[in-house]
């Protein structure tokens, strides 16, 4: 992914700190850097090889600052403009990223590593014809390139080319027997096929290749509670803090973590949302357990959960997140309270129903719903379209038409209906502009018979309210639904209907709608 700039003037202080950059020793590398900078304070090859020593730790911020020194002084260095597209891509600023590499093709067009990141970023702006094409052209260049040919495979699994992107990570290992991560890669989509000992195997050589590199055990974390294993799968699930693509949310704690390894007795703690408005609603119930045992418990919560959270049962505070946090004793992430609290599939909290929604809504939405004539369908076909799995969870609206032929009233039950959905909504009766947040959320819910939904917050919303919910589910689930279940210990009053193969929601409609026939 990264290399070198051309060494430019160079003398012995900097040939030694190359050396010493060459050989892994990268603190005494950018030691000597250092040492030349202050003697020459616009030695470009000094500034760009600075960057590119933390790029390779990952300290991405200081190295963006030391590249774009290293372009002040000499703008025509492709190596300093690949490394910088690379770094500003691990930032998430993928327009900037596209731009220097674009800079860096320009000046260099056979340059097969800015191509092959260059694809990178296509491929996370979805435009996988482009990514395709730009990986092509840096496998041309060099045939037996493992980084692009596991990069190929990365959009090919994208595109649900599944059978090819697994030779081309089995390529990949080939080419490089030691690459981490196309380990991790062939093991991530031997997942997606069910295939999960295979899987295993592929996270354990990862993690004995790369220590490390949390990837692979925070996906062995997946595996293991996709399994019901728990007790493996909750430390595992630690993992998730060095995981580069995880949003561990706004808020930075310098208090004591506390994972269950103390008493809580006489101290204050504080609970914070750490990820999607699904996952804090499912380990919102752990509050009541802490509040049980603590001085002071305070939740903090994403700003459209904190109303709606105000109705949970659990005896502590709520207050939204984006100010600055309560001063506690202890704090712990609230997906860290299963392992706090050494949670097993058979110990999971599971109270029927932990939330309520606000009263006054519930009587606002029954006065605008009017009279019930017939039962009441809450439907959601479709979540956020940034999630990173939202093409395998989401179902256009069009393939519910066997479930909208029952004898029933049918509610959209989502916060926003996408362009091509709202074409199909026919009887649907939309809410969308009237759902604010969760809270007017949950006071619709609860005046729904039944709700189906994919695997979104709301379907966690319908669960926790104890409302019946059918949750619609891909082949690879997410770990909370484990495997081979239509129940989940999570919400009793769940079923689980799911894909029978990769990508057949025909069937999973087929079943739902002759499953709602009879109910109705």
């Amino acid at each position: 992914m990264r290399d070198s700039p051309a060494v430019s003037a160079p003398d012995a202080l900097f040939q030694a700190a190359l050396a010493r950059h060459q050989a892994g020793d990268l603190p005494a590398a950018e030691a000597m850097y250092a040492q030349v900078l202050a003697a020459q304070p616009r030695h470009a090859g000094a500034l760009g090889l600075l960057g590119a020593a933390y790029v390779q730790r990952a300290k991405y911020e200081q190295a963006l600052a030391w590249l774009n020194k290293a372009l002040k002084a000499d703008a025509r260095q492709p190596p300093v403009l690949n490394n910088k597209g690379y770094t500003l891509f691990k930032l998430r600023r993928l327009d900037e990223a596209l731009a220097a590499f674009d800079a860096a093709l320009a000046l260099k067009p056979d340059y097969a590593e800015a191509l092959n990141n260059r694809g990178n970023v296509h491929r996370d702006r979805q435009d996988f014809t482009s990514a395709l094409a730009d990986v092509d052209r840096a496998l041309a260049l060099k045939p037996n390139f493992a980084e692009a040919v596991n990069n190929r495979g990365n959009i090919l699994h994208k595109l649900d080319r599944l059978d090819e992107a697994l030779a081309h990570y089995e390529r990949a290992i080939a080419l490089k027997p030691g690459f981490a991560m196309a380990h991790f890669n062939r093991g991530a989509l031997l997942m997606d096929l069910g295939r999960h000992d295979e899987a295993g195997v592929c996270f354990d050589r990862a993690m004995a290749l790369d220590p490390a590199y949390p990837d692979a055990p925070w996906a062995k974390a997946m595996l293991h509670l996709l399994r019901g294993e728990y007790a493996e799968g909750w430390k595992l699930f630690e993992w998730r803090w060095a995981y580069e693509g995880f949003d561990v949310g706004t808020l930075r704690m310098r208090e004591k973590l506390w994972l269950g390894q103390t008493p809580l007795a006489g101290k204050s703690i504080m609970l914070h949302a750490e990820q999607g408005f699904g996952d804090t609603i499912q380990f919102a119930r752990y509050a009541r357990l802490v509040a049980q045992q603590a001085a002071r418990t305070v939740l903090v919560v994403q700003p459209e959960l904190a109303a709606l959270m105000a109705g949970l049962d659990a005896g502590c505070e709520v207050i939204a997140a984006g100010g600055p946090p309560p001063v506690t004793d202890l704090y712990c992430p609230l997906m860290s309270l299963p392992l706090a609290f050494k949670t097993t599939v058979d110990t999971i909290p599971a109270r029927t129903a932990y939330l309520r929604a606000p009263a006054d809504k519930v009587s606002a939405w029954a006065a605008r719903l009017g009279e019930k004539r017939k039962r009441r369908i809450g439907l959601v076909w479709s979540g956020r379209p940034t999630h990173r799995n939202d093409a395998h969870r989401s179902v256009p609206l069009r393939q519910l038409s066997a479930l909208l032929q029952t004898d029933a009233e049918f509610h959209c039950l989502q916060a926003a209906i996408r362009d091509d959905d709202r074409a199909h909504l026919g009887s649907i009766i939309a809410h969308d502009k009237d759902l604010r947040d969760f809270a007017d959320t949950a006071a619709l819910v609860t005046h729904m018979d039944l709700v189906i939904s994919v695997d979104t917050s709301v379907a966690h919303l319908s669960g926790a309210l104890g409302k019946p919910v059918w949750i619609l589910l891909p082949f690879a689930p997410d770990y909370r639904w484990m495997l081979h279940r239509a129940d989940t210990p999570w919400y009793p009053t769940a079923k689980l209907l799911r894909q029978p193969r990769h990508g057949d929601w025909a069937s999973v409609m087929e079943t739902a709608a002759g499953e709602l026939g009879k109910l109705l």
